[in-house]
């Protein structure tokens, strides 16, 4: 399942200039000297009602991805004609691990054709060292016609941050990288990011409250992307560490990251070899965020997150649109009325339109659904189930496929049995 726990407002609130204070929070605070270097950002816009194409979206029979041992923090890709879902896995260790009982973090990747046919058993990138060790995820990503997966493990004891990257197909290629000088506190989340961009694979790895990027195009270790500060990659309070991170190409040279930061999210665009272009923008308002999905855009990136102003408010998704210059522009759009999160997004022929998905409902009653959001509004008539009927449902991630459609891997909890992945296809015509 995908790292997309919400968090609570705490005692006090930061808010960035320009933003509006948050309904059902206490006094307005100063901000920290790392937020006032953000961006600011306009406040969330009304829905737009410009007209959307009458289009209805349909979902094809699904099939188990999975092994039947558990899932979590999944991830798909798809290019020439082929799927990969990635997820972790918490096995039972070997001797030596931990005593008794205990289980190691395991990472895998398994290969899919078109018509979602399994090209054979999972295979594993990356695992837990140890038990001061840390696995931090595995993402997959396209490369042209090509799909690879990455992972990265830090090793507390050693202060080292090891990343490397595998083709899924077997053919050569892919790369190591060892950071040695990475001290602790280090990255210690399940979830890392990762982008193909031109003809360089990007990983975004949280770190405290920094972001390191490897980038196979500068072969230098994984650089701090976000404050680039010591006291930055050493600050671990809880409710202010970075985690969740988001990655999008934005043509040959560019790519585009998100990830939230205590109860904000935030974004930085970035060369194709890890360097920063720009400043870091505030994506969100402060409040409650889940974690954010981003897709590249004509002119702009755009990011899709669930948030909510206060506790006693129910998750609704925001639209962001995140250009290169000016203020970020957010729309809420409206799914119903019951709590909508852990959205995911993928563009389409449309440029006004993408094709999202999101879990909705609470408790053991949630199910993945989709639909087109055209014109910051969602095309009622678009949407549709996804998940299996009367069985709870995790959170949902989509991978391009043609003009209209995408493939959707999402996270089902039979009652009783280990959470399991499921995929499919969804078109929209």
């Amino acid at each position: 399942m995908r790292a997309t726990s919400h968090r609570g407002l705490p005692a006090i609130l930061v808010v960035v200039a320009g933003c509006s204070k948050p309904s059902g929070g206490s006094s307005v605070a100063t901000a920290t000297p790392t937020q006032t270097a953000i961006a600011t950002a306009s406040a969330p816009a009304p829905l737009k009602t410009r007209p959307a194409p009458a289009r209805a979206c349909h979902v094809g029979t699904s099939v188990v991805a999975s092994e039947g041992r558990g899932a979590l923090t999944h991830g798909i890709a798809t290019a020439g004609g082929f799927i990969v879902v990635t997820w972790g896995e918490l096995r039972p260790a070997g001797s030596g691990f931990g005593g008794d009982g205990a289980k190691q973090r395991t990472e895998l990747w398994r290969l899919f054709d078109a018509s979602l046919g399994a090209r054979g058993p999972a295979s594993v990138i990356g695992q837990q060292e140890a038990v001061d060790a840390f696995s931090n995820g595995v993402a997959p990503y396209a490369l042209g016609e090509r799909l690879g997966v990455g992972t990265c493990a830090w090793a507390a004891f050693a202060g080292r941050l090891a990343c490397k990257t595998a083709n899924v197909d077997g053919s050569a290629g892919g790369d190591h990288y060892d950071d040695p000088g990475v001290a602790g506190p280090g990255p210690q989340g399940d979830r890392l990011a990762a982008a193909g961009v031109g003809d360089a694979s990007i990983l975004l790895v949280p770190q405290c409250q920094d972001v390191r990027i490897v980038s196979s195009a500068a072969k230098k270790g994984a650089r701090p992307l976000a404050y680039g500060t010591e006291d930055a990659r050493t600050a671990c309070e809880p409710k202010r560490t970075i985690d969740v991170p988001a990655l999008a190409a934005l043509g040959e040279e560019e790519a585009a990251g998100a990830w939230r930061h205590g109860n904000l999210l935030e974004g930085r665009r970035m060369g194709k070899d890890g360097q920063p272009r720009g400043p870091i923008a505030a994506i969100s308002v402060a409040g409650d965020v889940g974690a954010p999905a981003i897709v590249s855009a004509e002119s702009e990136a755009r990011v899709l997150y669930a948030s909510r102003p206060s506790s006693t408010a129910p998750y609704a998704l925001t639209l962001a649109h995140w250009k290169s210059a000016g203020p970020v522009a957010r729309a809420v759009v409206s799914t119903g009325s019951a709590p909508a999160v852990a959205p995911s997004l993928v563009a389409v022929d449309d440029p006004a339109c993408n094709l999202v998905s999101w879990t909705e409902g609470k408790g053991t009653g949630t199910r993945v659904r989709a639909g087109l959001v055209c014109n910051d509004a969602l095309v009622v008539g678009s949407v549709t189930d996804v998940s299996t009927a009367d069985v709870e449902a995790g959170d949902s991630e989509l991978a391009r496929v043609g003009t209209s459609g995408a493939f959707v891997v999402w996270q089902e909890l039979p009652k009783g049995k280990p959470a399991e992945l499921r995929l499919a296809k969804v078109t929209c015509e």
